[in-house]
Parts: C-alpha cells; sequence; structure tokens
C-alpha cells in the first residue's frame, strides 16, 4: 500500500530510521537515488541535475553517479557549493571525484537547461517553509521556461509538503517521484498543474515501520480486493440483505432511480424504492427488480424499517421541512446504517443536533458544498487541509465520513483513506446518486459501513475510468450498467 505524509511524517521516519534503527543518512539516500534512478526512462539520454545544498541535492548528486554508472550523459548544476549538509557534501565530492561536468555559474543555466534533454530538480525537498529568495527564484524560472521534460526528486521544489502550497514559485515538473509517502500536499488541488505523474518509491524500509507515523493510505486495487466477502455457492436473496433508497420528489425523480438502480446492480438481495406518494404512479415501474413503497404508508414505512439492513436517505429529496421531518422519523424509529447523501446532508445542515442519533451507525457522503453547509467551513477552508476537515468532523459527530471530489477522502477519524479512481468524464449529473445505492448495498451484504466507503468510491470512479477510455462522457447510466462486470473484475 501507499502511505500519505506530511512534512512532520518525514521528518519522523528519517529520524527513526537513522536514529533507532542505526540505518547510516548516507545509505537511506542511497537507497532512495536508485530507487529514482529505477523509474527513469532506460532511452532517456543526456540529464542535467540541479542540485540544492540540503539533503535533497545530496539526493541529486547520487542519481548524478547512479546515471553515469549506467553510460548516461549526465552534468550537474550545483546552486550552492558552501555549507552543504553532511551526506549532500558526500556525494558532491565524489561526483567531482568522479569527474562529472559540473558547474555553478548561473549566468550558464539557461544555456545549459536547453542543451539538455531531461532535467531533474533536486534542488528543495519538503523542509522548505520560506519564500524563495535570490538566485532559487531564477534557477526555478528558467527551469520552468527551458526545460524540456522535468522530473523532480521527491517533491516539485517549491512545494510545501504539508498543504501543498508554493513558496511564491515552483516547478513544474512533468513527473515527481517521492520517496517512501505519497506527500499529503499533493492532494491540495492547487498543486496538481506541478505534480506531473506522481510515482511513489521505497528507500529500503519495510511496511511496518512506515505505518508506525502514517494512517493515511492510497487505496489501490489490490487493497480493495483484500476486503471482498466471498460469495458462497448456496447462498440466496436473503443473505444479501434488503436496501431501503429513500428518495426522489418532483421533478427530481432520476436521482431516486439511479440510487435504486444501482443498488441493485451492486448486488443486495433485495431493494425497495421509498418515495413520496405523488412520485409513487411514476417510479412504481422504475426496475422490474426494485420494489416501491408510499412514503405517506407510516405502517408500511415502519414495517420496512424493521426489516431492511440499509437505509440511503437523500437523493432528490428536497431542501425542506418535509425532508427533516422524514429524517426525525426515520431515526426515531430505527437504528439501521444509513448513508445519507444530498439533502439528506443539507437538511442535516439546518438541524446539526440529529447528527448525535446517527453515531456509529451512518457514512455521509457530501461534496465540497454540502460540507461546507455542515461543517460550518468555507469551502476554502476544507481546501487547505481536506484530510484534517474531514478527520475532525467524522471525530467530532462519531460517523464515517466519504468527502467527495478528485482524491476522495474517507474516514473513520482515525484512519484515512484516500480514493485514487474516477476522472472528469464522470462531471455529470446523478454520480453522488449512484455511490449512494453502491454503498448502501454494499453495507446490505454485511460490509462494514467503513469498508462499504472505500469499496463504494473506488468501484464508481474504477468503472469511470475504464469506459472513459472509449467515450468522451460516462454517466450514470452507463456505470450503474457496469457495475456488475467490473465489480467481478475488481475483485477476481
Amino acid at each position: 500500500m501507499i502511505y500519505i505524509g506530511d512534512n512532520k511524517t518525514t521528518g519522523e521516519i528519517d529520524s527513526y530510521s537513522i536514529n533507532t534503527l542505526n540505518i547510516p543518512g548516507i545509505v537511506l539516500m542511497e537507497n532512495a537515488a536508485r530507487n529514482f534512478t529505477g523509474t527513469i526512462d532506460t532511452n532517456l539520454d543526456n540529464f542535467l541535475i540541479v542540485c540544492g545544498k540540503g539533503n535533497n541535492g545530496g539526493d541529486g548528486y547520487a542519481v548524478a553517479r547512479q546515471l553515469a554508472s549506467l553510460n548516461k550523459r549526465v552534468s550537474v548544476f550545483s546552486c550552492e557549493t558552501s555549507d552543504m549538509s553532511r551526506d549532500c557534501q558526500i556525494n558532491y565530492d565524489i561526483c567531482r571525484n568522479l569527474g562529472i561536468p559540473m558547474e555553478n555559474d548561473i549566468s550558464a543555466l539557461e544555456e545549459l537547461i536547453i542543451s539538455h534533454d531531461v532535467v531533474i530538480d533536486a534542488v528543495f525537498g519538503t523542509g522548505l517553509d520560506k519564500p524563495l529568495a535570490a538566485p532559487y527564484d531564477k534557477i526555478i524560472n528558467n527551469i520552468n521556461q527551458y526545460g524540456k521534460y522535468i522530473i523532480s526528486v521527491d517533491i516539485p521544489s517549491g512545494i510545501n509538503g504539508s498543504t501543498g502550497e508554493t513558496a511564491g514559485i515552483a516547478v513544474k515538473a512533468d513527473r515527481t517521484v517521492s520517496f517512501v509517502t505519497y506527500k499529503q500536499g499533493f492532494l491540495n488541488y492547487s498543486a496538481a498543474e506541478f505534480l506531473g505523474k506522481i510515482k511513489v518509491v521505497n528507500i529500503g524500509l519495510p511496511e511496518h515501520v512506515i505505518k508506525k507515523f502514517s494512517n493515511t493510505v492510497l487505496m489501490d486495487k489490490k487493497y480493495i480486493n483484500s476486503l471482498l466477502i466471498p460469495r458462497l455457492k448456496y447462498s440466496h436473496k436473503g443473505n444479501f440483505g434488503h436496501t431501503l433508497i429513500i428518495a426522489g420528489s418532483p421533478g427530481f425523480t432520476g436521482a431516486a432511480v439511479i440510487s435504486a438502480n444501482a443498488a441493485v446492480k451492486t448486488g443486495s438481495g433485495l431493494v425497495t424504492l421509498a418515495v413520496f406518494h405523488e412520485c409513487l404512479n411514476m417510479l412504481s415501474s422504475c426496475s422490474p427488480e426494485v420494489m416501491t413503497a408510499d412514503l405517506s404508508d407510516k405502517n408500511r414505512l415502519l414495517d420496512l424499517l424493521k426489516k431492511v439492513n440499509s437505509i440511503a436517505f437523500g437523493p432528490g429529496l428536497g431542501n425542506n421541512p418535509r425532508t427533516l421531518e422524514l429524517l426525525k422519523f426515520i431515526l426515531e424509529n430505527s437504528d439501521v446504517p444509513m448513508v445519507i447523501d444530498a439533502d439528506g446532508i443539507n437538511v442535516l445542515a439546518e438541524e446539526p443536533a440529529l447528527l448525535e442519533k446517527l453515531k456509529n451507525r451512518c457514512i455521509l457522503t457530501p461534496h465540497l458544498g454540502e460540507f461546507a453547509r455542515i461543517s460550518g467551513l468555507s469551502i476554502e477552508e476544507i481546501s487547505k487541509d481536506r484530510i484534517k476537515a474531514a478527520k475532525d468532523f467524522s471525530k467530532k459527530y462519531s460517523v464515517i465520513l466519504l468527502l467527495k471530489g478528485y482524491n476522495t477522502i474517507i474516514t473513520n477519524e482515525c484512519d484515512v483513506y484516500v480514493n485514487t479512481t474516477g476522472n472528469s468524464s464522470m462531471a455529470n449529473g446523478g454520480m453522488g446518486d449512484t455511490l449512494t445505492g453502491i454503498t448502501a448495498s454494499l453495507i446490505s451484504q454485511k460490509y462494514t459501513i467503513f469498508d462499504s466507503g472505500k469499496i463504494g468510491s473506488f468501484l464508481h470512479g474504477y468503472i469511470g475510468e475504464k469506459l472513459s477510455k472509449k467515450s468522451f462522457a460516462v454517466t450514470a447510466e452507463d456505470i450503474i450498467r457496469n457495475i456488475p462486470v467490473y465489480q467481478k473484475k475488481l475483485f477476481l
């Protein structure tokens, strides 16, 4: 698994490795350089490595040696040649002893960059915590302006590893090869233009060491596969649960259909769609597999609340007093796990005291705007550190929070999982309703609420990615139709 860490995490892992495990820093640097070099296309040649004076620069000098040993054409530009860190100085001296061409005159940098096919940025690492001053602003400007292909060592110089904010200016990499962890700052949407494609490599540390300092994980297919609950060959529909979808209102019946059909296709044994009376005739034939119920029939609703295994509440219900009163009724008469989305979240924002009744039984699935309303934070505040905002909310109310968007965040207040699937081809109406139905269906099938959020978000995005290879836009209907196919591919 790939773990996510901020600047503090990076420092703690380095300190533990050196002081507790007794791995010399120079050995870690060598491992980093070797693994970095292993990610470079073997067809590339003619490299310029731009090195700072700290350990990131030391990594760069070590990379220069590794490339030279592969008979690549290598030159080095040294930003500073005094006051280097100890390990940086060692690798600098070795490069000089090997006769690797080295330059430190900034007036020559522009021509150097132009004359090389690849620029490797090893100026600053995660330790940078102040705005860039001369000559570094000019160095980075030259890299950005004249570099044909730029690879950053660990992090693009000028990016804050914790927040993703820039120090006034930052290298715009085509590729970033990050050591040990995926940097938390990479999750900041404003950092995306600087990162290019991201690859995380190890420096010789086993996973249990990294887990000591990070409980935030980038989900991948292998991890999702490990969560699978196998279906036994003698199982029947009763083994896969009954999902109740409470959704839709005049003008928004599509949200109800989408959520219900998504629950069916994800494998729920039974699905009932409960709707307001005026929508019942319209939706009674939305799908042959979906049963319907009238929300005005309280006896039928009470009976359902006793039988079902999960409830999806909110899509298309409307942000109004009727939805709020319906939610109160559900909470007073059921302790079934719930997925609350859309207008369910909007009415909760009007009466947050209801969140007390959702402790340890609910997953909320807001997008940024909905989360801003229910948390009281501005979108700008949330965007600066989505992980912290999500964890704080989850801890305060003891709910699972699934904060939607690019790199969706799912947290139970302690552990954080970040979804890497999905793309902008899915940016159209109904996608959130689809995810709601998928997640509720998984809960009915005896997955934990937390795991249902993780699997649901990954599966949802995974299907969208696969379909977008042949389609410019991917709709909710496209996703739903393909759930069984890609669910099987994901789990087998």
